[in-house]
């Protein structure tokens, strides 16, 4: 026995130095994305961020479950999430922190899923793509659902493949919750979870009871929700989560979900440097996939988990087209956040089974194109519109009886009408250009100061916007903050006694 246990035995210590090289570049790899992520925890409010904070700043959870009725169109997990993270401190920041965990915590278990199906070396590559991956990082720090959904998918994945393979209870359960816990994030996590469920079923039919078990105690775990579902859907309706569906929108929102942001275009971010490097690298790594059928290499052929990557890929773009072919738009690079993961181990095993020149340099150029639009992330011109900056300025310079008029965050929608108002240190009437600024050119003919919040863009960028002011009333002074959209503060009046302070 000793004599075959020597050989056994000689080859395992690089194996573990390997593996342990491995965790530990993964657990580097886990701060930096914690690291990237936190940077835009304290950024303004934008967009539906603002109907987030409508819910999660109620006073008690009941009054979150009875607001997502008549303010949202997504089932209650994020918003609980939310409100619970928001009694530590300001809404406004705290109601960002359950997409800082799950966001971080998804380089880890990225990880441990690529062990099961891409192997250790793609594994690693995919957990670096998305730790650095600008569209992961920026819905990391978003007040909105989907880097929990990405999380909860992962994570879903990575226990079926578990409890399939040991066959313990305990594991079966644990995928119960996590199919659960899916469905409570968004609706669109019911597509990977049926691309999951089919694939186990055709793939381990002996496990069909254990399968139709989970599944069924899923389902009951949300039948308490279908009512709300059915409300919302009454009150707000699928039709306004998408723009309208086009060959050109399909591209552009993969692109963006893979390399871009969800608000600006392509060509500004990550640019078209970054956009050629992907090209380049997509070249190659089709060339050497090419290579490989060509040598009939066969034995790198993919096996069924392989099927299971792709089936998980392709679910949410598919089902999101279909959608949107037979009822309302839906597509949007934001709501491909489920199929993320999967795309990123596919494109990871592939960069690792074409031959070594194809694969080196792909990678390379994919991790340079990444890392360009991370450093753009990090970059006050890319982030969100600096709402905090113009409210502080003008409570800065302010006095009373001023009047503020905002040229485009105005709005009856809801809460989208109180993304500046939130951000004053004491309330104060917005009026809406064309609608009720008389009244506050009626207060400058008094003596008061009037301040233009004006987003910088079209027609609107410079000193005097296209939309006023009155005659008579001289440019005091004017600021411009920047960001994807950026905010300029003017102020008029005719007081020159205020055009020299800060």
């Amino acid at each position: 026995m000793a004599a075959h246990a020597e050989p056994v035995a000689a080859p395992a210590a690089p194996v573990l130095r390997s593996d342990a090289a491995a965790l530990l570049a993964v657990a580097g790899l886990t701060v930096a994305a914690f690291l990237l992520r936190l940077r835009g925890m304290d950024q303004s409010l934008f967009g539906d961020e603002l109907f987030t904070y409508a819910v999660a700043s109620q006073p008690s959870l009941g009054d979150v479950v009875a607001a997502l009725q008549r303010t949202e169109n997504n089932p209650p997990l994020f918003y609980a999430l939310a409100w619970a993270a928001s009694q530590l401190g300001d809404p406004a920041v705290w109601m960002r922190l359950p997409s800082l965990i799950a966001g971080t915590a998804v380089v880890p278990v990225m990880y441990l899923l690529g062990r099961r199906t891409v192997g250790r070396t793609a594994a690693l590559l995919a957990t670096a793509f998305i730790a650095i991956s600008p569209f992961a990082i920026f819905y990391s720090n978003e007040g909105r659902a989907y880097a929990t959904l990405i999380f909860f998918v992962t994570l879903s994945t990575l226990v079926l493949l578990v409890a399939l393979e040991r066959g313990a209870w305990r594991w079966w359960i644990a995928y119960g919750v996590c199919v659960a816990l899916v469905l409570y994030t968004h609706y669109t996590g019911l597509f990977p979870l049926g691309a999951q469920a089919l694939w186990a079923l055709w793939t381990h039919r002996e496990r069909l009871r254990e399968l139709l078990l989970v599944h069924l105690a899923a389902g009951i775990a949300y039948v308490p929700w279908l009512p709300y579902y059915s409300d919302q859907n009454q009150f707000f309706g699928f039709e306004k989560l998408g723009a309208p569906l086009s060959l050109d929108a399909v591209f552009r929102g993969a692109l963006a979900a893979l390399y871009g942001h969800p608000y600006i275009a392509l060509q500004r971010f990550p640019g078209d440097v970054a956009l050629v490097l992907a090209g380049v690298a997509t070249v190659l790594a089709v060339g050497g996939a090419t290579v490989l059928v060509m040598r009939g290499r066969t034995n790198a052929a993919p096996d069924r988990r392989w099927l299971l990557l792709g089936l998980l890929a392709a679910s949410t773009p598919l089902a999101l087209v279909l959608y949107s072919l037979l009822g309302p738009d839906i597509w949007g690079a934001r709501n491909l956040s489920a199929s993320l993961p999967a795309v990123m181990l596919l494109v990871a095993g592939l960069l690792v089974s074409i031959p070594r020149p194809a694969s080196v340099a792909a990678t390379a150029l994919i991790l340079v194109g990444l890392v360009l639009g991370t450093a753009k992330v990090m970059d006050a011109d890319y982030d969100r519109p600096p709402l905090k900056q113009a409210a502080a300025r003008v409570d800065a310079r302010a006095q009373p009886g001023d009047a503020v008029i905002d040229i485009l965050f105005q709005s009856d929608y809801g809460p989208l009408g109180k993304g500046l108002a939130l951000n004053f240190d004491r309330p104060r009437k917005l009026y809406a250009p064309g609608v009720d600024d008389d009244e506050a050119w009626r207060r400058a003919a008094q003596g008061a100061h009037v301040f233009l919040i004006v987003p910088q863009v079209g027609p609107l960028v410079g000193s005097r916007p296209r939309s006023g002011p009155a005659p008579g009333y001289p440019l005091q002074s004017a600021r411009v903050y920047p960001g994807f959209l950026p905010i300029g503060v003017f102020e008029y009046g005719n007081d020159a006694e205020r055009s020299g302070q800060p």
